[in-house]
């Protein structure tokens, strides 16, 4: 589980993103956090993450503070973040490598996860040469090689075109709960959410507020869509 309670954060004094906020995740689920641009669901995934530090409140990760999770934590953010001067195999064999696994284990993922992902023709191209929604798969490859137990999701769909978009939110589904891993991820599209998700957290205001908390499968879609929409309105 993940527990943030009584968290404060601000970037500049006084303007506060969250203050006093108090939250908790359920493990080895698919946590999605649904609002509008601007609350503060990003600036909530890097605390987690443990790249930004709360200025009070507690935050735990199966009991641990983030900073004693180093390797297990994958955080995948919406800038595009692929070094131009590896090839794709490289870029998405790194965290393999500081782990030290083996060339024949490392070969072994790579394949697996790039065949799941559709991108196995990109492996040996750079960067400069893929399109937008192809690098965030590359992203989203690089982490799911990786031996990480939380899992961290700013807009991982965002540049993802339609044709595509089924294909790796199902994925994503199949193998976080596969690995049982748990899952946040930010998004503002319901759609998404509703695909996605096995808990959306409906957020919104700054200073962060939690609207409500809604489990998938107490849901017809249509009725969940419209609930969502509901709550997005009135607050």
């Amino acid at each position: 589980m993940i527990v943030l309670k009584d968290v404060s954060f601000a970037y500049e004094k006084k303007n506060y993103i969250l203050k006093d906020f108090s939250i908790e995740f359920p493990s080895n689920k698919i946590s999605v956090l649904l609002g509008p641009n601007g609350v503060g669901k990003t600036t909530l995934l890097k605390l987690v993450a443990g790249i930004l530090r709360p200025l009070k409140g507690d935050i735990k990760i199966l009991g641990r503070d983030p900073s004693s999770m180093r390797g297990k934590i994958g955080y995948v953010p919406q800038i595009l973040s692929l070094y131009p001067w590896m090839r794709v195999r490289e870029n998405i064999e790194l965290p393999l490598k500081i782990g030290r696994k083996n060339i024949s284990e490392r070969d072994k993922k790579i394949e697996e996860i790039s065949r799941r992902l559709g991108i196995k023709d990109l492996l040996n191209k750079y960067p400069k040469e893929v399109s937008g929604g192809e690098a965030q798969k590359i992203m989203l490859a690089r982490v799911f090689v990786s031996d990480v137990e939380i899992l961290l999701l700013d807009e991982p769909l965002s540049m993802i075109d339609i044709d595509s978009r089924e294909e790796i939110i199902h994925f994503i589904r199949e193998f976080s709960h596969e690995k049982k891993l748990t899952v946040l991820t930010v998004t503002h599209n319901i759609e998404d959410a509703l695909s996605l998700g096995d808990f959306i957290y409906i957020l919104n205001h700054r200073p962060l507020k939690l609207i409500d908390i809604l489990e998938k499968d107490l849901y017809d879609k249509k009725d969940l869509t419209i609930k969502i929409r509901s709550l997005l309105k009135n607050y």
